[in-house]
C-alpha cells in the first residue's frame, strides 16, 4: 500500500527499505509475487471451509479489519493491526485503526494501535463480538452471526504485543486474554501468539503461531482455542504508471489438520499526491462453517486518513465492514 509518497514512489522507497540493486531485486520479486498470487488463488477451493465449527472463542476466528478480511492470510501483513496477525510486524506501520462489522444478526468491533519506541515496537488491540444464539453450548455456531437466537452471546479478545529486530529478522510476541459468553455461561483464558518476519526486497515473509493456550470450558462442553500455524508472503509497491499492485498469499493449519489457503490482490490508484484509492479482491478457504470464500473491498485515503469498506460472502447472508485508519 502506498504510504504518502509521490506518484510512482513505492512504500519501500518512502520507508527507505530499498537497497542498491533494488531494481534487479524488484524483477525477481515481481515474478515470485505473481507466481505466488496465481498459485494461491487457483488453489483456493470455491466451496465453504470447515464442515463444523470446532473452536472458541469465535472472535479470534474473525478478521479484525476490512483489509485483513479480504487479503485473508495476515502472517506477512505490514499493517497497524498486525497484533492480530503476526506480532513480529507490530510497529512497521504506526497509527491507529478502528473497525466495525455488521453481520445479519451480530456486530463486531475492533481497535488496534502500534508505535515504535527505540529498538522496540509496541502494539495494543481489542475485539468484541456481540449478538444472539440458539444454544449455550461450545463452540458457538458461526451461523448464529446470521440467524441470531433467544440467548445473548458475546466474544472478546484483548492483546498486548512487543516486537524487535534481531540480525535483520523481526521477532515478536503478543499476550492475549480471550473470552466467550453464551446465555448465563462464560469462560475466559490467557493465550500467546509468536511470530517472525523478514523483508526480501519488496516481499515480506512471515511465520506465526497463534492462540497458544488452554481451551474454554462451559459446564456442558469444552473446546480448544483455534491454535493456528500460518505462513505467508506479501508483496508491496509494484508500480505500473498511475497504478500500484500489492497483495498477499499464505496458508494456515488448524489442530484438526484443516489446511486453509488464502490470497488477495490489491490495486491502488494515485491521481495526485496525498490522494489514494484502492480496490481489492480475495479468496480463501474459510475457518468458520458459515463463511464463504469470496470477499472484496475498497479504500479511499487522504493524507494520513483512510476509510475502508469490505463485503464478505456468508452462507445465507453477508457481512459489511468499515474501518477508519489513521497513520
Amino acid at each position: 500500500m502506498r504510504q504518502h509518497g509521490k506518484k510512482g514512489q513505492t512504500p519501500f522507497e518512502v520507508e527507505g527499505l530499498c537497497c542498491a540493486g533494488g531494481r534487479n531485486n524488484g524483477k525477481w520479486g515481481l515474478t515470485l509475487f505473481a507466481s505466488l498470487m496465481v498459485g494461491a488463488l487457483v488453489g483456493v477451493p470455491l466451496t465453504a471451509g470447515a464442515q463444523y465449527d470446532l473452536y472458541a472463542p469465535t472472535v479470534v476466528q474473525l478478521a479484525p479489519t476490512p483489509r485483513a478480511a479480504v487479503l485473508g492470510n495476515t502472517a506477512a501483513a505490514r499493517d497497524i493491526e498486525a497484533i492480530f496477525g503476526n506480532p513480529a510486524l507490530v510497529g512497521v506501520a504506526g497509527g491507529t485503526v478502528a473497525g466495525f462489522a455488521r453481520y445479519d444478526a451480530s456486530t463486531l468491533l475492533s481497535v488496534a494501535s502500534s508505535t515504535s519506541l527505540g529498538a522496540f515496537s509496541v502494539g495494543i488491540g481489542g475485539q468484541y463480538l456481540d449478538g444472539f444464539t440458539l444454544s449455550d453450548g461450545l463452540p458457538l455456531s458461526s451461523h448464529a452471526l446470521l440467524v441470531g437466537g433467544h440467548l445473548p452471546m458475546s466474544s472478546a479478545a484483548g492483546a498486548f504485543a512487543l516486537a524487535t529486530t534481531y540480525r535483520n529478522v523481526r521477532v515478536g510476541a503478543a499476550v492475549k486474554y480471550v473470552e466467550q459468553s453464551q446465555g448465563s455461561l462464560q469462560d475466559a483464558a490467557p493465550a500467546l501468539d509468536l511470530g517472525i518476519a523478514k523483508d526480501l526486497a519488496r516481499i515480506t515473509a512471515g511465520l506465526t503461531v497463534q492462540n497458544i493456550g488452554a481451551g474454554l470450558d462451559f459446564p456442558n462442553t469444552s473446546v480448544q482455542l483455534p491454535l493456528r500455524f500460518s505462513a505467508g508472503l506479501a508483496g508491496y509497491g509494484y508500480s505500473f504508471g498511475w497504478f500500484d499492485l500489492s497483495g498477499s498469499a499464505g496458508v494456515s493449519v488448524l489442530p484438526n489438520g484443516d489446511v486453509l489457503p488464502a490470497g488477495g490482490i490489491e490495486v491502488g490508484y494515485v491521481p495526485m499526491e496525498g490522494y489514494n484509492f484502492m480496490a481489492r479482491v480475495g479468496l480463501k478457504r474459510p475457518e468458520l462453517a458459515a463463511q464463504q470464500p469470496f470477499s472484496f473491498g475498497v479504500t479511499a485515503a487522504l493524507d494520513r486518513f483512510s476509510l475502508e469498506y469490505a463485503y464478505e460472502d456468508w452462507e445465507g447472508g453477508s457481512a459489511h465492514r468499515l474501518a477508519l485508519r489513521v497513520r
